[in-house]
């Protein structure tokens, strides 16, 4: 996991003790997108790059509400825990998504993408019935799309 910063949205792998709560966590994968996204005014909720062995998921959340959008997710565990709920998917996870804070019209999206209005996600599912390099060459690919489509868009306000 990546951590970016809350405020500039610049990217670590690590973060000074007791500085935690100025970061959120994304997978090392999409962090540059979701970075660039951020910078460029495009905010960001929730992210997943996909991943092509079984694992456990962990999302955190201020409000437990947040955790609706997570379609894709059999979600366990849900607890309160220092000040944000956090819950588990113990799953791998064979597609990606963005889930944006506010509604974005995007003239377009990056190949294989699709754009969910109800829940503001771009996602997409991926094809590979791999669960190893087949499936990992797909998520580079895919992120290698959605970090071109970023370099496009234009900063908001």
């Amino acid at each position: 996991m990546s951590l970016i910063h809350k405020e500039t949205f610049d990217i670590l792998n690590n973060c000074e003790y007791g500085k935690e709560e100025d970061y959120f966590e994304a997978d090392e994968n999409i962090a540059l997108i979701i970075s660039m996204l951020n910078k460029k005014g495009y905010k960001t909720a929730f992210c997943c790059s996909g991943h092509a062995f079984p694992n456990i998921n962990e999302f955190r959340a201020d409000k437990k509400e947040d955790f609706e959008c997570l379609v894709f997710f059999d979600l366990q565990d849900i607890r309160y825990e220092n000040g944000r709920y956090k819950a588990f998917d113990r799953d791998n996870a064979k597609y990606c998504y963005i889930m944006f804070a506010e509604d974005y019209l995007f003239s377009a999206l990056p190949e294989g993408f699709t754009y969910d209005g109800n829940s503001k996600c771009i996602e997409k599912e991926y094809i590979s019935k791999s669960d190893t390099y087949d499936l990992i060459q797909e998520i580079v690919d895919s992120m290698k799309k959605l970090y071109e489509w970023a370099k496009e868009l234009e900063f908001l306000n």
